[in-house]
């Protein structure tokens, strides 16, 4: 297993990844350890990317569903000090234009600024879960 995927509860985090993707069940019957590897990474990198799209309480699903021990704190950093607070300004910013049509003006800086964060959310998950003593 993919470290990220094994840094908690195997199984149900396992168990999870089947719920929401089941073509992971086939794949685990038909593909050998490397190509079922690559494929739970993949699953675990989607559902963090379909999370972060709903905001701080989407990441805190992600981090305790992967027994990561992590606090929004732990994610601040010194360009984003307060960056779950900011996640959910942009995805607010993200619902509005999307969900409602709504003009949400957007400097290209802005956007270059929400895809760091992203990343930067993204780099303490995967940071902490290479450190985790489960993930060994």
């Amino acid at each position: 297993m993919p470290k990220l995927a094994a840094a908690g509860k195997a199984q149900m985090i396992f168990e999870r990844l089947m719920k929401d993707n089941a073509g992971l069940i086939l794949q685990a019957v038909y593909l050998g350890r490397e190509a079922l590897d690559a494929a739970l990474s993949s699953a675990v990198e989607l559902q963090f990317q379909s999370s972060v799209m709903h905001g701080s309480k989407a990441v805190r699903q992600v981090y305790d569903w992967c027994a990561l021990g992590l606090g929004f704190d732990d994610f601040n950093t010194e360009r984003f000090p307060q960056a779950m607070k900011l996640l959910d300004e942009w995805t607010d910013k993200r619902h509005r234009i999307v969900h409602r049509g709504e003009l949400v003006k957007m400097r290209r800086q802005d956007a270059t600024d929400v895809l760091d964060l992203v990343e930067s959310i993204g780099k303490t998950l995967n940071d902490r879960a290479l450190r985790t003593p489960e993930a060994t």
